[in-house]
């Protein structure tokens, strides 16, 4: 089996990701898999704060639910967390949990987790990990803008 990985990474508000997707063994099967056109960051707000739980990958045609797995993507992101962390933290990265993989029609969870048919692949991530957090510290020098998003 070959497998071909394609890295990229997101850097939306502050916050770093790098996702890899694993090409499917039979890469005919699912061409819709090659040739991302997006990757867009799915947050949340939790007690401490907004947190990434999902990033969605945009592909040019329809994907094929059934050619995806939870071990076909790999997400990365930095570990730092802005009330534990020093900011040289902020580059040090951390595998992520996925939870969930599936397909839908817009760049948006869906409450039960199933696939719908779409170009967008959803990659739900366990919100207990280190990392996702999209709140850093400023290096600002005034009280006003010590913390951003």
């Amino acid at each position: 089996m070959t497998t071909r990985r394609i890295a990229m990474s997101l850097i939306a508000t502050g916050f770093a990701c790098a996702l890899a997707v694993a090409s499917p063994a039979d890469a005919a099967a699912n061409s819709a898999l090659t040739g991302i056109r997006s990757v867009t960051a799915i947050t949340q707000v939790y007690t401490y704060g907004q947190k990434v739980t999902a990033v969605a990958v945009e592909y040019p045609a329809v994907v094929d639910a059934l050619t995806l797995e939870k071990n076909t993507f790999t997400v990365t992101d930095s570990i730092y967390n802005f009330r534990y962390n020093p900011i040289e933290d902020l580059s040090k990265r951390a595998k992520r949990t996925i939870t969930k993989v599936y397909t839908n029609d817009s760049p948006a969870l869906r409450s039960n987790g199933r696939s719908a048919t779409g170009r967008f692949v959803i990659v739900e991530l366990a919100a207990t990990d280190a990392g996702g957090n999209t709140v850093i510290v400023s290096k600002c020098p005034t009280v006003l803008c010590s913390v951003k998003v």
